[in-house]
């Protein structure tokens, strides 16, 4: 479930429910927030939407953080850009020190900090 979350009630010390305005569906805890769920039967629908960062890009140039599923990596033009939040708004966090565009673009699942531009 996104964030924005608009109520949140207590039925007792661990029991609660939380409601967003961006999902149809209230959550659920039965450990005082320390974890939440859907109730049963409940699935999520992702769709893209394309919010692309100003630039261009070619190629493979889009990756997708090896262990934050939230998260993904892409170049554009010479800009590195990442999103936390599931592609809903982008950073720039760096640039591509030589050529002007990646063609591919890989961040490695052992550590996110090395990264291949090609």
């Amino acid at each position: 479930m996104l964030a924005n979350l608009v109520d949140i009630f207590y039925y007792n010390s661990n029991l609660g429910f939380a409601v967003s305005s961006l999902n149809d569906a209230i959550i659920k805890t039965s450990n005082a927030g320390q974890s939440w769920e859907l109730p049963s039967g409940t699935t999520v629908a992702m769709n893209w939407i394309s919010k692309s960062p100003s630039g261009s890009g070619i190629g493979n140039n889009l990756c997708m953080h090896p262990k934050d599923r939230n998260s993904a990596f892409v170049v554009y033009g010479n800009r590195v850009y990442v999103s936390r939040d599931r592609s809903e708004t982008w950073t720039q966090i760096a640039t591509v020190g030589v050529g002007s565009r990646a063609h591919s673009f890989y961040v490695s699942p052992v550590d996110t900090n090395v990264w291949l531009a090609a």
